[in-house]
């Protein structure tokens, strides 16, 4: 960045998930714990909920939180839609989208008929979806969690693309929660594990999520469980990720923080006393 060697640690954080009252206080905890970006969606829902009447406040103040973002030295990373994920209800796509165009197939699986064998899909994903192919210039990055060797991922990465950054866009620290599930938890010490070995290879992370937070009224979404199967998400999203539902910080987030900032070579926050 600027002509000088840059690294991100970063923490995926949707500020639609959380109460702008904790924005700052979210925002200050991740910077603490090590890390110098944020990560966000745009959902496109939040900010359209009826067609032609866009809302930019409150808990859709976009502006006011990457300038909150900015004042606790933070580097924002923005993911807007249309479509997100996210485990939203319509991945984030906004209800009238229905009655405006009532034949719309939202996520059909009639990719053929949609891509015409021509359109690249996958840029970033699990490491065997770049052997679709990949948009010419775009950076290629890999999604993988606390299990199996990093060196694999990264070799199936150098196959695809011999040069650039080593980034794992999505780095799993806890996972979601759907309906009938008892609560998902995944074990602190495999996490700072494979973290400690990205780090040490100089690769850039972002933890998918740093703090979950909650899906306000009925924005929670589903997941495809397979023929038959239809996964409700709960309300909660706090994700098991190291700061918790409320914001708190959790025994995950100090043994995080500890390894972020133990690592040689990375600055700590400004104000930061080991």
């Amino acid at each position: 960045m600027d002509g000088k060697p840059f690294r991100f640690v970063s923490g995926a954080f949707h500020y639609f998930r959380a109460l702008p009252g904790s924005w700052r206080q979210i925002l200050r905890s991740i910077r603490a714990a090590g890390l110098n970006v944020v990560e966000t969606y745009i959902e496109w829902s939040t900010h359209e909920p009826t067609e032609g009447q866009y809302t930019w406040d409150g808990i859709a103040n976009l502006e006011q939180f990457i300038q909150i973002a900015q004042e606790e030295d933070l580097y924002v990373i923005l993911r807007p839609g249309p479509y997100i994920c996210a485990e939203r209800d319509m991945g984030g796509f906004p209800y009238w989208l229905h009655t405006k165009y009532p034949n719309i197939k939202l996520r059909t699986y009639d990719l053929e008929s949609y891509i015409r064998n021509e359109a690249v899909l996958f840029t970033n994903d699990g490491p065997d979806q770049l052997a679709c192919g990949r948009i010419p210039g775009v950076l290629a990055t890999l999604d993988f969690g606390a299990v199996g060797n990093p060196d694999n991922y990264w070799q199936k990465l150098r196959k695809y693309q011999p040069k650039g950054p080593l980034v794992n866009a999505e780095f799993y620290p806890g996972w979601l929660t759907h309906w009938m599930e008892p609560l998902a938890r995944v074990a602190t010490g495999p996490v700072v594990s494979q973290l400690r070995k990205m780090l040490q290879q100089g690769a850039n992370v972002n933890f998918y999520m740093f703090h979950g937070g909650t899906n306000f009224a009925f924005t929670s979404g589903a997941n495809d469980g397979g023929p038959g199967r239809f996964n409700t998400d709960i309300t909660s999203y706090d994700y098991d990720a190291p700061l918790d539902e409320a914001g708190d910080p959790t025994s995950k987030y100090f043994a995080i923080r500890d390894a972020v900032l133990e690592t040689p070579g990375y600055l700590c926050p400004v104000g930061y006393q080991k």
